[in-house]
Parts: C-alpha cells; sequence; structure tokens
C-alpha cells in the first residue's frame, strides 16, 4: 500500500509540473489534470491522515462557495446548465491545496514547477515572434492581421496566458535564479521578451493587466525593484518602435483603442464609452438582471438564457456571460457570491497598502518579500473588478486562477509556522 501512494504522489507531481503545458493545448488536458490531481490529491491525505489541508480557514471558506453555487444551480431554470459550471468547481480548490502539499513535501517541487513555466513561456515566446514576422508559427498555422495566437491556434489568449503567469514565474525566478549576475540578466531578456509579446498579442486587456503588474512590483520590490524597472522600460522602447513601425500594431492597440473609448456621436459630439460600447451593452444586461436577483442571482453559467428574455433585452447585450468577473458573480451567485469575490480583491488590495506604507512611511523594507508580492500580483489582476474579464467559471481560466493559491497558501502556513 506504501508503494502504490507513492507511485500516486509521484503522478501527483508529474501533472502538476505539466499543467502549464497542458493549458497551451487547451482546456481538456489541463481539466483532466486537475481533476486526477484532486482525486489522488485526496486519497494521498486521508491514506496519511493529514487534515491541516481541509481545516484551514480558506478552504472552509471555498467549500462553503462550492456548495452555495450548486444550490444555485438546483433552484435555477436551468439546472442542468448551471451544474455544468458549479457541481464539481471543488476541484479547482483542491488544485491549490495539492499545490500548497507538494511544496511542503517536496523540497524540489517549486524549482521543478519553475522549470516547467520557463520551458513553456520559451517556447511560446520563439514561436511568437516567428509568427509575428513570418506570418506562421512553426505548425504552419497563419496569424490574423491584428493578433498572434502562437499555439493557441484559433484562440486568442496568448496575452492572457502570458500575463496572467508572468507575475508567477518572474516571483519564482527571484527563488531560485537570482545569486549571479548571468541569473539576472536572463531574467530580464524574459520579461522584455514576454512584455513584448504580450502587446503583440493585440489583448488589450492582457497588456492592462501586465501594466498594473508592473507598476505594483516596481513601487512595492524591496530587493528587485531595478529588475523590474529597467526590463519595463526596454520593453516601452521596443514597443515604440514596433508601435511606429508596423501600421497593423498602432491600429490594433492605438487607434482601435482610442475608437471603442471615444465614440463620434455626430460631427460636433463626442461620447465616452467605457471600454467600447459591446462592452457597456453587456454590462448594462447583466446589472439589469442583477437587480432584479440580488440576493441569490440566477444560478452560475445562466446569463447566456437569461439575457435572452425581453424584459432585459438591448440590443447586443445578449452573449455567453458578461465579459466582468465582479457582475458575473453579482448576476449569477447574487450579492453573497459578489461580495466572497471583493472579500478576495479587498484582502489583496489591504496588503499591497500595508506594503506601500511600510515601505515608504513607517521604514524602508516591506512587510511582503518580493516573491510573496509577487504571488499577489497574480491574484490581484485576475481579481480585478473594474475589466473585461473571460467566463468565471471557465475551466482553462479557473486553473490559472488557482495556482497561485497554492503557493500563497504555502506561503502563508509557513510564516504561521516561522
Amino acid at each position: 500500500m506504501q508503494k502504490f501512494f507513492f507511485f500516486l504522489k509521484k503522478i501527483k507531481y508529474t501533472l502538476l509540473y505539466l499543467i502549464p503545458l497542458f493549458l497551451i493545448t487547451g482546456p481538456f488536458l489541463g481539466d483532466l489534470a486537475t481533476s486526477l490531481i484532486g482525486i489522488f490529491f485526496v486519497s494521498i491525505c486521508i491514506y496519511e491522515k493529514r487534515i491541516k489541508y481541509f481545516k484551514n480557514i480558506y478552504f472552509l471558506i471555498f467549500i462553503f462557495f462550492c456548495f452555495y453555487i450548486i444550490l444555485l444551480s438546483l433552484f435555477s431554470e436551468h439546472i442542468y446548465l448551471s451544474l455544468e459550471s458549479s457541481l464539481f468547481y471543488i476541484r479547482f480548490g483542491l488544485l491549490a491545496l495539492a499545490i500548497w502539499y507538494s511544496l511542503e513535501h517536496n523540497a524540489k517541487f517549486s524549482y521543478y514547477f519553475t522549470i516547467s513555466l520557463i520551458s513553456c513561456f520559451t517556447i511560446l515566446l520563439c514561436d511568437s515572434y516567428f509568427q509575428f514576422f513570418f506570418g506562421t508559427n512553426i505548425l504552419g498555422w497563419t496569424r490574423d492581421s491584428l493578433r498572434l495566437s502562437s499555439l493557441f491556434g484559433s484562440e486568442y489568449i496568448l496575452g492572457s496566458y502570458l500575463s496572467r503567469f508572468l507575475p508567477l514565474l518572474f516571483g519564482l525566478c527571484l527563488l531560485h535564479f537570482s545569486k549571479n549576475r548571468l541569473d539576472i540578466l536572463l531574467a530580464i531578456v524574459l520579461l522584455v521578451l514576454s512584455d513584448v509579446i504580450i502587446y503583440l498579442s493585440g489583448e488589450r486587456v492582457a497588456f492592462i493587466n501586465l501594466f498594473i503588474a508592473t507598476i505594483i512590483i516596481i513601487l512595492l520590490f524591496n530587493k528587485y525593484q531595478k529588475i523590474r524597472l529597467l526590463s519595463f522600460l526596454f520593453s516601452i522602447i521596443i514597443v515604440t518602435i514596433i508601435t511606429i513601425s508596423f501600421p497593423n500594431v498602432k491600429y490594433r492597440m492605438i487607434d482601435q483603442t482610442t475608437n471603442d473609448l471615444f465614440q463620434n456621436t455626430n460631427q460636433s459630439n463626442i461620447k465616452f464609452n467605457y471600454l467600447s460600447t459591446t462592452h457597456e451593452k453587456i454590462y448594462l444586461t447583466a446589472m439589469k438582471i442583477a437587480k432584479n436577483n440580488f440576493l441569490f442571482g440566477i444560478g452560475p453559467k445562466v446569463f447566456r438564457e437569461e439575457c435572452k428574455k425581453e424584459k432585459y433585452y438591448i440590443e447586443s447585450g445578449c452573449t455567453s456571460h458578461p465579459h466582468n468577473n465582479f457582475l458575473q458573480l453579482l448576476s449569477e451567485t447574487g450579492i453573497i457570491g459578489a461580495l466572497l469575490y471583493l472579500i478576495i480583491f479587498i484582502y489583496v488590495s489591504y496588503k499591497f497598502l500595508q506594503t506601500f506604507i511600510f515601505r515608504y512611511i513607517v521604514s524602508k523594507k516591506t512587510i511582503l518579500s518580493d516573491y510573496q508580492i509577487c504571488l499577489y500580483v497574480c491574484i490581484f489582476i485576475n481579481f480585478l473588478p473594474f475589466i473585461p474579464s473571460g467566463n468565471f467559471f471557465n475551466n482553462w481560466l479557473s486553473i490559472i486562477y488557482f495556482i497561485p493559491f497554492g503557493f500563497i497558501l504555502y506561503s502563508l502556513d509557513k510564516n504561521v509556522n516561522n
């Protein structure tokens, strides 16, 4: 029996290392790996009688959320559709706990996970630059005239993948590869190459996430502040040159954004839009639904059906999801689900404010290490309530959302033990 569970651990570690690669192939392999990791992790904990991972306050709150959204699904007008998102949502929390367990019981886990992320970034960056300069990637997939997709094919999520994982990768690199000048130089090169490709991907939300994450890191870092500042300055110079040199890049990132934000209603009147007219209409639809279902919402994944009703009709306002995490949770899970989401965002914001005050007013040191700041930045950009987002219950996005939580839970537990 001991050999069997030792074998399960090995498989679990391997699947965790492979998740960043699986996410490049699409949602299926990543979701399959997440489900298997959850099953293996629970089995191992039962065998080893390790219950501390399930007794901490963070997981208990998460369990409440899981039961809550299942209950909402059961009372929604589209039970089976809603249960697709809610019934097994617990697997993402188990993924975070499995990462925590792995960090605690495998001294090399963090290092090998870093190598996995670096490998995935290297593959994507090489393929993306090849696609940008030659029109097709290494598999022969043609690029859009305005956007890059690299190995993601028809899915334009290259920028999302890189921008959401970049703070985590930067933090892990500082943890394992910051002992000599060559490591620092390679880190700068990786950051610059990533910054530029995120911009060239044409995903404006990804670029906003990158910009916000970078500003926070530059302001709050203590030891490695200059690395990110220097790399970002190089990135700005390169991005400026590319924008001037390539009209299609300028059109997507500058002209189209300006046109979305400032709409000419007539020759003498310019209307300012929050992001775009399309986003505004979807948001208004979500708010109308939320107003009529304020306490408990309409059920996870049901927005796509509810927005078809005549009482919520707004031209171009009905889509598969509200394209904003906060509005989606407010309309689909009510004020309770939305508040849980906001609590996470407010908590991380508080940690940043506390760190800023301690760094610049109380003393010149921070209460969070540079590595911990990177972890919290991941959560911050994923939970920003003010910008567009994908479907909150999307499997691919949920995996990316919950991976940093595993590292944070381990870090918090380590601080308590010390």
